[in-house]
């Protein structure tokens, strides 16, 4: 037994310090919010333009309105009895061409007393916005063909995100757009 543990020695001292720093990483990342969930609001005063991964993000508008009847064509669900639309319109540009591959975002609203609401999960209807409208922050759409059409690197585009909120939490809204890399965190728009 000791001629097999002077043999294997070096492998028995390590195997305790492999664990430790592999447990202990997951434990940290842990600890600082890293588990792919933004949890650091950023917020965005009135106007400013800020970097969002590869993008340059700017709030363009915010409006409430009362749920229109839709098309007979329209998939979208039906808003909540006693709900408002709310769409947040954005500018964003394409800064960083290589970055934005992977690029993703998702988007919520939050109003003045920290209720929050996702956004529409098939994308603003076309009653709210101009059918052409991307309807995510990477501001893909498609063409006749059903293949993406990328914006132009350097070039401003808009975009826009729906969410259903009741009409009476509809006070304070604040768009937000939440992106997800090596540190999560979400970007808190006045309006």
């Amino acid at each position: 037994m000791r001629a097999w543990i002077r043999q294997f020695r070096r492998y028995l001292i390590a195997a305790p310090l492999v664990l430790a720093v592999g447990f202990g990483w997951n434990v940290w990342y842990a600890w600082h919010g890293n588990d792919s969930v933004a949890h650091r609001p950023v917020d965005v005063p009135k106007g400013k333009r800020v970097q969002l991964g590869p993008d340059t993000v700017q709030l363009a508008g915010l409006r409430v309105e009362r749920p229109r009847k839709s098309s007979s064509f329209d998939t979208s669900t039906p808003p909540p009895r006693g709900a408002v639309v709310v769409v947040a319109t954005f500018r964003a540009r394409i800064d960083d061409v290589k970055g934005y591959s992977k690029f993703y975002c998702d988007s919520s609203v939050q109003n003045a007393d920290g209720w929050i609401w996702p956004a529409m999960s098939g994308g603003v209807p076309d009653q709210y916005v101009p059918p052409q409208t991307p309807k995510a922050c990477d501001g893909k759409t498609l063409n006749k063909d059903f293949k993406d059409v990328v914006p132009k690197p350097h070039t401003w585009y808009r975009f826009a995100y729906g969410y259903y909120v009741p009409g009476s939490r509809a006070h304070g809204l604040r768009p937000t757009l939440e992106f997800y890399k090596e540190d999560p965190h979400y970007l808190r728009f006045s309006s």
